[in-house]
C-alpha cells in the first residue's frame, strides 16, 4: 500500500508540474509516506482496543515506500509516463 502511495505521489507530481521530480521531491515523498505509516501505528495504539503499535509494521511500510520511489524513478527514467504528461 505504501509503495503504491509513494509511486502515485511522484507520478502525480510529475504530471501536475510537467517536470520530472528531483531527489528532493522523492525524499519528501519517502518521508511523508513513512510519517503517515508511523501516524497510523500511533493511532492504532491510542484509539483502538484490539490493535497495537508494531515496529515491524513501520519497517514494512518504509520498505514499501522505498520500493515505490524506486519504481517511480525507474518508470520515469524509462520515460514510461512522459507521454501522459
Amino acid at each position: 500500500m505504501y509503495g503504491i502511495l509513494s509511486f502515485l505521489l511522484i507520478i502525480g507530481y510529475m504530471r501536475s508540474r510537467k517536470i520530472i521530480p528531483g531527489s528532493t521531491v522523492q525524499l519528501t515523498v519517502l518521508l511523508f509516506t513513512t510519517a503517515y505509516g508511523v501516524l497510523i501505528e500511533i493511532l492504532q495504539e491510542t484509539l483502538t482496543t484490539n490493535r497495537h503499535f508494531e515496529w515491524g509494521d513501520i519497517l514494512m511500510d518504509t520498505i514499501g515506500a522505498v520500493l515505490g520511489v524506486l519504481l517511480a524513478r525507474y518508470a520515469l527514467k524509462k520515460k514510461m509516463f512522459l507521454r501522459l504528461a
